[in-house]
């Protein structure tokens, strides 16, 4: 995922917009999701140029809501 996303492609912004829920990234909870949004928000990856403050603020979420959840086993 974090090769679509952080490909140099202006369409990746409207993909990750696109997901179901915003928030329904496909990863194990509390284990992939802060990493991938993480790559998202990083100034290396192109689409972190395309984020809105809501953008940003639903990621920070998502995050959040991942460390919270407890490791799978």
């Amino acid at each position: 995922m974090r090769q679509l996303f952080c490909a140099d492609d202006e369409d990746a912004i409207y993909i990750l917009r696109g997901l179901p829920k915003f928030s329904q990234l496909p990863y194990a909870p509390g284990r992939e999701e802060p990493v991938l949004v993480d790559a998202i928000m990083d100034k290396g990856c192109p689409v972190s140029a395309t984020l809105t403050e809501a953008d940003k603020a639903k990621l920070l979420q998502i995050k959040q809501q991942a460390e919270k959840l407890p490791a799978a086993e």
